[in-house]
């Protein structure tokens, strides 16, 4: 008899115990309470590019000695965003999501570019969706690639240079302030995929994955339910010339991806790995100055987003052809549509 009531007493303790540790979780982590509590820092405000040659002009350097040949421009005019910020949304901030593509015979590109407004008092997220070839103004340079930020100041003064320099080239491109950065490498998230079981997505089409990284052949992916392995994920967020939207679909699949982990890791039985995990993620997929805390927060924010709470949308525009400064000839350019774009923004990021 004793011995019983003993058992109960003990159960109940560890009870008591563990609705305490998920209380202090929830009040911890929860990211309405979380985000709250936080100070965002600003990495990049739009500016005035103040560009040193007008659009179109020809330079006809190859790229290394023409960025090593831009001029320092330092006299920057700041011009605040056109749009004032709601107060539900005064706690929202802004993530810069890059992927890199960084091959051994030539310079890191960012190859996934996508700004995401995350606006935890709301329960919402605002994916936008940058062509790597839009063209914009770039300080000191004129109108090229959005992507050619992040080469021109690599080259310049190393891989953190050519972060910022993406981080301020989306900023003023999109006239919004720029809080954090996420630098993903998808190929460093293959083994995570295959010890978490694999990811799971729900496909509304078929999908052929035509670049395998390693060499297998074409390979259909049904309609409907898929666990993906580490590998069959990897070809997936890459695969884009199979797919009919090109860029923009390949760009909503990493999304998917990163969305469906978000969900798995926040399911109770990997709960207790979750810091571990996230301290091997940042190591071999992502450089970012989000803190641990921070992504497990935003990890909670993804498990429970409803249908409608994130919003998917890609940049308007059309393609275009124009000389490019700093490879000094012509390419193909996605041109983003100004009057559309400026609605987008009014709508959906302020």
């Amino acid at each position: 008899m004793q011995k019983s009531k003993t058992v109960r007493a003990c159960l109940l303790v560890a009870i008591i115990i563990m609705a305490s540790g998920a209380a202090i979780l929830y009040y911890v982590f929860e990211p309405t309470s979380y985000f709250q509590r936080k100070t965002h820092p600003v990495l990049a405000m739009p500016q005035s590019p103040l560009q040193s040659t007008v659009p179109g002009t020809q330079i006809v350097e190859p790229v290394h000695p023409a960025v090593a040949a831009v001029p320092s421009i330092r006299s920057k005019q700041r011009i605040d965003p056109p749009f004032p910020e709601s107060p539900a949304a005064s706690n929202a901030f802004h993530v810069l999501i890059m992927g890199m593509d960084a091959r051994s015979s030539e310079y890191s590109r960012t190859d996934l570019i996508m700004v995401a407004r995350i606006e935890p008092e709301l329960k919402k997220i605002t994916v936008l969706s940058i062509p790597r070839d839009t063209r914009v103004e770039l300080e000191g340079v004129g109108y090229t690639k959005i992507n050619h930020a992040y080469v021109a100041g690599q080259l310049k003064d190393g891989p953190e240079a050519g972060i910022q320099a993406s981080i301020q080239a989306v900023s003023t491109f999109l006239k919004i302030p720029i809080h954090y950065h996420v630098q993903l490498d998808f190929q460093g998230f293959e083994q995570i995929i295959d010890e978490l079981g694999g990811v799971q997505l729900e496909l509304e089409e078929e999908v052929w994955l035509t670049q395998s990284i390693k060499g297998r052949p074409p390979l259909m992916l049904a309609k409907g339910k898929q666990t993906l392995s580490g590998e069959l994920a990897l070809d997936f967020v890459r695969e884009r010339y199979s797919r009919p939207n090109g860029e923009f679909d390949r760009q909503q699949a990493q999304m998917e991806v990163i969305r469906s982990l978000s969900e798995k890791v926040t399911q109770a039985e990997y709960l207790v790995q979750l810091p571990g995990l996230i301290t091997r993620v940042k190591e071999e997929m992502l450089v970012t100055n989000l803190e641990n805390a921070d992504l497990l927060s935003l990890a909670w924010l993804f498990k429970n987003l409803k249908g409608d709470q994130m919003e998917y949308i890609q940049l308007p525009g059309k393609n275009m052809r124009a000389v490019d400064p700093l490879m000094g000839k012509e390419l193909d350019y996605w041109q983003p549509d100004e009057s559309q774009l400026l609605e987008l923004l009014q709508n959906n990021f302020h």
